[in-house]
């Protein structure tokens, strides 16, 4: 399987400050207000990938890498979140089967955030259920 950013341009299907920030690729020239997509937690992040892919690497970038957070205070920021898939189109009454692929289950994270699966999953919608973070 070819090396390929399956998210980059595609469509996050909720509310959130900057969706296009969250799949342009860019992991620089980022600061506490420009450069990520950012929500209030407890929140989801979907992202429709337009058709069924089989996946077995997924990686993503929490805002603040090494916890730092300049604009906060000295407090460690640390994010706690789920990260979910699914082949079926989400339904509203929420009847969709979603596969648990990692859950921080109360520790909370920083930085890149890299997941191999065991063997590759058939993944159209990738959804990041955002938890709380230690700050805000």
């Amino acid at each position: 399987m070819s090396n390929l950013n399956f998210a980059l341009g595609k469509r996050v299907l909720e509310e959130c400050n900057t969706p296009e920030a969250m799949l342009d690729g860019k992991i620089t020239k980022t600061n506490g207000t420009t450069g990520y997509c950012g929500v209030h937690v407890p929140a989801y992040l979907t992202i429709d990938l337009g058709q069924n892919y089989p996946i077995g690497y997924i990686r993503f970038l929490l805002m603040n890498r090494r916890g730092e957070d300049t604009n906060h205070g000295s407090a460690k920021r640390e994010y706690f979140y789920r990260l979910l898939a699914c082949e079926d189109t989400p339904h509203i009454n929420n009847s969709t089967k979603w596969h648990v692929i990692y859950d921080t289950l109360g520790q909370g994270y920083v930085d890149w955030q890299c997941f191999t699966l065991s063997e590759p999953m058939q993944i159209r919608y990738l959804r990041i259920h955002a938890i709380e973070n230690r700050k805000n």
